[in-house]
């Protein structure tokens, strides 16, 4: 895969609404995420709307979301890729992680089986597993949340 290739990919999702793309050749192979200001503000818009509708619909739930506010965001592990859960080394393993289990930056927690090759899903926050949001053999998209830490 030569460099101009790649300048080619990154460009191409950098001006598209396609939020990761991975390119293989061979051994090698290169994931682009586009975090362009276009897509966060649109993910953002649609999380604004969908936190408004909410908070419309009951007096209470604007109350809880004020009293929120004073608390630290609960932060998740989501997917990288698109494809199916696996929640330990192979499907007949015990899960990687349960809630009440430590995990560091770079830990592995879960791997996508992604046309069949198994992608490893790595924290990117240190904390405590508060609840695993989904079971194995689910199917996941991009973003996805996969484990609450607290």
């Amino acid at each position: 895969m030569d460099i101009t290739t790649i300048e080619a990919v990154v460009k191409k999702v950098a001006n598209s609404s396609v939020q990761q793309v991975t390119i293989s050749e061979g051994t090698q192979s290169i994931t682009v995420v586009n975090r362009s200001p276009s897509q966060l503000s649109s993910t953002a818009s649609y999380a604004t709307a969908e936190n408004s509708a909410t908070a419309k619909n009951s007096t209470a739930a604007a109350d809880q979301q004020e009293s929120d506010s004073n608390k630290p965001a609960a932060k998740h592990i989501t997917s990288t890729y698109v494809g199916y859960v696996q929640l330990g080394k192979d499907a007949a393993a015990a899960p990687l992680v349960q809630p009440g289990d430590s995990v560091q930056v770079g830990q592995t927690v879960a791997y996508i089986d992604v046309l069949s090759k198994l992608m490893p899903v790595l924290s990117e926050d240190n904390g405590i597993v508060e609840a695993v949001l989904v079971n194995s053999a689910d199917k996941v998209d991009y973003g996805k949340p996969l484990i609450k830490l607290h």
